[in-house]
């Protein structure tokens, strides 16, 4: 399959060049053009205004190099992680991809988590938070968000790395979540402590879980420790499972 991809890059089948004539003939408007740019980044894909063509060409023979060189036939429980960033199948050992880095402005699936946590830093200030721009004169705070939008992307960048490899590997990231869930909804139900308080034992419950059936979390995989932990609380805020107040 591998090679077949590769011939037809090299025959011109999957060319920027063949790929400029579909372009055109889109006739893109400016605004719908940048709404693409922006949905690859969202996707942790660079691609560029001025050479767009060729660089969604690139993505395009990326993907189809990614698939065709794994068996997505298996089961994440039967791989073996050498480190974060590499993995081994069988007999081969594939590099796994980048961790996401942290946009400077939050993306769309980030909405639901820091709305929850403007309601935390509004009740705990006492004060109408209900954007970021009134953090600006809140340092703590400000800072306190950007600390927990690292963890959500720690938790990003763990579906990042194996989405693509396994048949199984988003069904065994959603057990993961769920058994963190089952970890720390009894101390959300029952602690009186203010929120503010209750959002940072929270943090500290969660690193402190003992997984009994996330294969995900095996002592070695180097794909999941504190910041993914925590990062996948908020992920469960963005699933509806609980908010802070």
């Amino acid at each position: 399959m591998l090679q077949h991809v590769k011939h037809l890059v090299k025959s011109g089948l999957i060319s920027s060049e063949g790929f400029e004539d579909v372009f055109d003939s889109a006739n893109l408007e400016q605004i719908a053009i940048e709404s693409l740019i922006k949905k690859f980044d969202e996707l942790g894909e660079i691609i560029t205004e001025f050479d767009i063509v060729e660089d969604i060409t690139k993505v395009l023979y990326k993907l189809l190099d990614e698939r065709s060189s794994v068996n997505k036939k298996r089961s994440v429980r039967n791989a073996v992680f050498l480190s974060d960033n590499k993995l081994q199948i069988g007999k081969k050992i594939y590099n796994l991809p980048e961790p996401l880095q942290v946009p400077n402005l939050p993306r769309k699936n980030e909405n639901i988590y820091i709305d929850a946590l403007l309601e935390v830093y509004s009740h705990d200030s006492k004060k109408s938070i209900v954007s970021l721009a009134d953090l600006d004169t809140m340092p703590i705070y400000k800072t306190n968000l950007q600390l927990h939008r690292e963890f959500f992307y720690s938790a990003e960048s763990v579906i990042r790395k194996i989405r693509d490899f396994f048949t199984d590997s988003l069904v065994e990231f959603e057990n993961m979540k769920l058994e963190i869930f089952d970890a720390i909804k009894y101390h959300l139900s029952t602690s009186k402590e203010e929120v503010y308080d209750k959002l940072h034992t929270t943090m500290d419950i969660v690193i402190k879980v003992s997984f009994r059936k996330s294969v995900l979390f095996k002592v070695g995989n180097g794909l999941v420790g504190p910041s993914e932990q925590r990062g996948m609380v908020h992920m469960l805020v963005n699933d509806g499972k609980f908010r802070w107040l």
